[in-house]
């Protein structure tokens, strides 16, 4: 399995809280392992990536490209909609993540259905693995947004990687900070410094605070 290094660290946040938020940054050691087992088995995780996988309605051969994958449970439900040639890949900051990703999706991975790599898109990994250009047809990520220092840049990156009628889909459940319609309103804005277009916001009410996925696509 292809990887690449793994940068270290996430936005800067002091004291306990901000080691624990850190975690799911960036998660290591034993403290990143738990913060995998509550990212897989938290109720209110399991549903934003099920109705995140819904949203992209992908079709058999799609590629499909997540961002932060965490323990791999969005990418078990893309690869199991994969099929006829379709390949799914994920980049992210954890080299913990990316082995609990690897044991969950083991048949995929086998299969080479499914490619994970460790590294950031704001650390020029995307630029670095050729199999990371794309073309995609939906890039996604799930609560990562919050972790980026600069989301108009990687926006604009994942942009350039959209085949033609590709899609970014940027889930987030703000439970820090701006509420669900401020965090919106930010990522679509971001969205469209970056040349995304037809972007729209859907929301799903019934977890709290509420989760919402901003979606733009290409021409």
């Amino acid at each position: 399995m292809s990887t690449i290094s793994c940068p270290r660290g996430a936005p800067s946040r002091g004291g306990l809280k901000g080691y624990l938020v850190r975690q799911f940054g960036a998660p290591e050691g034993l403290a990143g392992r738990l913060a995998g087992m509550v990212m897989r088995h938290r109720a209110s995780n399991r549903r934003r990536n099920e109705w995140t996988v819904d949203l992209m309605r992908l079709a058999p051969g799609h590629r499909v490209l997540e961002l932060g994958y965490g323990p791999g449970y969005a990418l078990e439900l893309v690869c199991a909609r994969l099929t006829g040639g379709g390949r799914a890949f994920g980049i992210d900051r954890s080299e913990v993540m990316r082995a609990a990703a690897a044991r969950a999706n083991s048949g995929a991975v086998a299969e080479g259905r499914l490619r994970l790599f460790c590294g950031s898109v704001e650390w020029e990994a995307l630029e670095r693995e050729p199999a990371l250009q794309g073309p995609f047809d939906r890039i996604y990520s799930v609560n990562v947004w919050p972790f980026w220092e600069r989301p108009v840049q990687v926006f604009a990156a994942l942009s350039g990687r959209l085949a033609p009628g590709g899609q970014v889909l940027t889930t987030v459940q703000p439970r820090f900070g701006a509420g669900s319609d401020a965090t919106a309103r930010q990522i679509a804005a971001q969205m469209q410094q970056a040349g995304l277009t037809g972007i729209r916001t859907e929301t799903l009410p019934d977890i709290e605070p509420p989760a919402i996925c901003v979606i733009g696509g290409s021409d």
